[in-house]
């Protein structure tokens, strides 16, 4: 059996999290030297559980599991790589305690260009959702790496943004074999296909629980050069992102919103901590000395996203109207309002109303 499998078995072993999986191969060298390890070598490894010394001694369970996680790896076709390769994320090696393994879809050496992560709530205003796209095309057309976790909201408008001009990749909670939200399938086909990744610490099968999110928010910030909140809560998830990367010693940017509001309050806390309040892409990339490029031109429309595009010029409207005004078909809408949304022609305002974006 390969060292890398050894790898991924001893992960999957149950109690076996980063923290006792790295002072295990501290102790013993190799995964396969761990479970090639007498009674007497586990038990004298402090902190190892005697439920663990006792899976190890007695793997056969263990070694089925794995091999049916590398089943499931082959029918989703998803890649794994393990903290011993020199694939894996440096910026991940250096954080306590890393993942012993990463699970992606698409290409992960992307992870080796210049990162930076974006971040925010789920009920994200139009003007949070439209700020989070254009900062992000900015940036990604600088040259970044755009860095979000594929939920609602900011992180779908963010990826979308880096979609339109460059390469993003997203973190997951859960396995990848289990996308979610289920309405961004789309979108994570479209991160892989344009050269990004769909990454996640957990293999397949594991749920989008609560508990997995922290662990998800540590990674997206140790992998940033910054991190951007766009809109957030006095207690969510993005401002745990942004906590745990100024404790790595990593700039933090914040773009204020409307004073009062549940959703600007945790942004307008990073402010007054001392977070960069930035408006536009540049103050981003004059923080982390960057020299931008020139703005890119206008995308080229087909004469279909030419006809939805003159339609949106009397405002927002929904995707029904949009059917009957421009002759589409559910499944046609859906497909070519995506591909504008990607080139940064339109948004959306939830509820499937869509808007032209500013040019």
């Amino acid at each position: 059996m390969k060292s890398k499998e050894w790898s991924l078995f001893l992960s999957l072993a149950p109690g076996v999290g980063a923290k006792t999986y790295s002072r295990l191969i501290t102790a013993l060298g190799s995964t396969k030297a761990v479970f090639e390890a007498s009674k007497r070598e586990l038990e004298a490894i402090p902190g190892i559980r005697p439920s663990v010394i006792e899976t190890l001694l007695s793997p056969g369970t263990l070694l089925e599991k794995g091999k049916e996680v590398l089943r499931d790896l082959q029918e989703h076709k998803i890649g794994y790589i393990t903290l011993e390769q020199k694939d894996y994320p440096l910026s991940l090696k250096i954080i306590p305690y890393p993942p012993p393994v990463l699970y992606y879809k698409g290409n992960p050496s992307t992870l080796k260009e210049p990162c930076f992560t974006v971040v925010g709530t789920r009920g994200a205003s139009p003007y949070g959702l439209n700020m989070a796209f254009n900062l992000s095309k900015g940036l990604a057309h600088a040259g970044l790496v755009i860095i979000s976790g594929l939920a609602r909201g900011i992180d779908t408008s963010a990826h979308k943004g880096a979609l339109s001009t460059g390469i993003t990749a997203a973190f997951l909670g859960s396995g990848l074999d289990t996308l979610y939200p289920p309405e961004n399938r789309r979108l994570a086909q479209s991160i892989i296909e344009k050269g990004g990744a769909i990454l996640s610490p957990y293999p397949p099968g594991t749920p989008p629980e609560r508990g997995h999110f922290p662990r998800r928010n540590l990674l997206m910030a140790a992998l940033g050069t910054g991190v951007l909140v766009v809109e957030a809560g006095e207690k969510s998830g993005a401002l745990m992102t942004a906590h745990y990367a100024r404790n790595m010693g990593k700039e933090i940017f914040a773009l204020p919103g409307p004073v009062g509001l549940s959703r600007t309050r945790g942004v307008h806390t990073l402010i007054k901590e001392g977070a960069h309040l930035i408006e536009d892409t540049q103050d981003i990339l004059n923080v982390l000395h960057i020299k931008g490029k020139k703005a890119p031109r206008k995308p080229p429309m087909t004469e279909t996203e030419k006809r939805v595009w003159e339609t949106l010029e009397e405002g927002a409207l929904p995707i029904e109207v949009l059917m009957e005004k421009c002759d589409l078909t559910l499944q046609e809408a859906y497909s070519l309002l995506l591909q504008m949304e990607l080139k940064g022609l339109i948004a959306s305002g939830g509820g499937n109303i869509f808007m032209r974006r500013a040019l």
